[in-house]
C-alpha cells in the first residue's frame, strides 16, 4: 500500500471513504461507498451537514486498523481486544449492547455492501458521543465508527526502495500508557505528518520525554545491532499495534531468533546494520537510512515473506 493513501488530515478522517470505482464493461455501476456509524450504514456522498464538526469534536477518540481479504477480517480478535482496551486506557464511555461478533458482522455487512472483496484496510474507532437517557437529558456513550478502503495489492509488499527517515527531535511522547494508544488526535503525530508533508523524508521517527527513539509517525521501529534485533518496550512511549506479536512470529520463522525488548537510543540506531518499521497498515517496511546513516535491507524482505504467509494464507494455496 502506498504510505499517501494513509496521509492523516486534522479535521477529517484519514480514511475517507473513496469515490465509487469505476464500471467495467458489460459490468453495473458498483455501490456508493457507505460508512458505519453505531449501528447504522450512512452512505457517504449522505453524510449529515454536521458530519465533519462530528469528526472535530470526537478526536479523542481511539482507532485500531486491521485488513480483511474477501470479506475475512484478519486476526479480528486481537484488534477489538485491544481496541477495547485502549478504549479503557483513554477513559471512554464503554460500549453498549456490543459484541465481538456483532462487530465482525458489521464490518463483513459494510464490506459487502461496499463490493470490497480483494485486500481492504478497514479502521474500527470508538468515539465519545451524546445518546437520549430518556429522562430528557443527554448521557456520554461510547460509539463505534467503521470505515473501509480498498487497496491496490493484496498482502505486504516489500519496498523496492527503503524509506528515507529523519528523526524529529522536537515532537516527543510522554512516558505512560496513553502514550500505547492510536488516537484519532495524536499532537506528536499530527505535528511531524504536517512537518513531513513539507519534507523530502519518507518518515519521520519520534522520541520519548528520555530522548530515546519510540515509534515512527505510521509504524514501531525494530533495529538488528550486533546480530540481535530490538524494538522498544511499551514502557518506552511505544504506539501499540497489534500486529505486534505477529511481528515476532514472523521475525522467529525468517531467522530462529527473538526480538529483544529494549531501550533504543539513537547511539545505537546510528551503530545498527539493518531497522525497519512495522504496522498493520503497511506490514514490514525497510528503512533505508536515518538521517545521514544509510542500512542494508536483507532481514526485513525475510520478515515481510513470513508475515504475509500468517497474515494471508489464502496468497499461497
Amino acid at each position: 500500500m502506498d504510505r499517501g493513501e494513509s496521509q492523516r488530515i486534522l479535521g477529517q478522517s484519514a480514511f475517507t471513504a473513496p469515490t465509487a470505482q469505476k464500471r467495467r464493461p458489460g459490468r453495473p455501476y458498483p455501490p456508493e461507498p457507505h460508512l458505519w456509524f453505531d449501528g447504522v450504514f450512512i452512505k457517504e456522498n449522505e453524510l449529515p451537514r454536521n458530519f465533519p464538526s462530528w469528526r472535530v469534536a470526537t478526536m479523542g477518540g481511539v482507532y485500531t486498523e486491521l485488513h480483511a481479504l474477501h470479506t475475512k477480517p484478519r486476526f479480528f480478535s486481537k484488534y477489538f481486544t485491544w481496541l477495547q482496551d485502549a478504549a479503557g486506557i483513554a477513559m471512554l464511555p464503554p460500549l453498549s449492547n456490543v459484541t465481538e461478533t456483532s462487530i465482525h458482522n458489521a464490518i463483513v455487512g459494510l464490506l459487502n455492501k461496499n463490493m470490497y472483496f480483494s485486500d481492504t484496510l478497514t479502521r474500527l474507532s470508538i468515539v465519545p458521543t451524546l445518546s437520549p437517557n430518556g429522562y430528557g437529558s443527554d448521557v456520554m456513550v461510547g460509539a463505534l465508527f467503521l470505515e473501509t478502503k480498498p487497496l491496490e495489492r493484496s498482502g505486504f509488499t516489500p519496498r523496492t526502495q527503503g524509506l528515507l527517515v529523519k528523526v524529529l527531535e522536537d515532537s516527543t511522547k510522554a512516558l505512560n500508557r496513553r502514550a500505547n494508544v492510536q488516537w484519532l488526535s495524536d499532537p506528536a503525530a499530527w505535528i511531524s505528518q504536517r512537518l513531513l508533508k513539507k519534507s523530502l523524508w519518507s518518515e519521520h521517527l519520534l522520541l520519548n520525554s528520555k530522548g530515546r527513539v519510540a515509534n515512527a509517525i505510521e509504524g514501531m521501529v525494530y533495529a538488528l545491532i550486533n546480530g540481535e534485533t530490538i524494538t522498544p518496550p511499551l514502557s518506552e512511549g511505544v504506539r501499540f499495534d497489534p500486529i505486534r506479536p505477529l511481528i515476532e512470529e514472523a521475525y522467529f520463522s525468517a531467522t530462529g531468533n527473538i526480538i529483544a525488548k529494549k531501550p533504543l537510543t539513537l547511539e545505537m540506531l546510528n551503530a545498527a546494520e539493518e531497522v525497519f518499521l512495522a504496522s498493520s497498515v503497511h506490514g514490514i517496511e525497510s528503512v533505508l537510512g536515518v538521517n545521514d546513516r544509510r542500512y542494508s535491507t536483507n532481514v526485513s524482505n525475510l520478515v515481510c515473506e513470513k508475515l504475509n504467509r500468517i497474515y494471508f494464507p489464502e496468497l499461497y494455496l
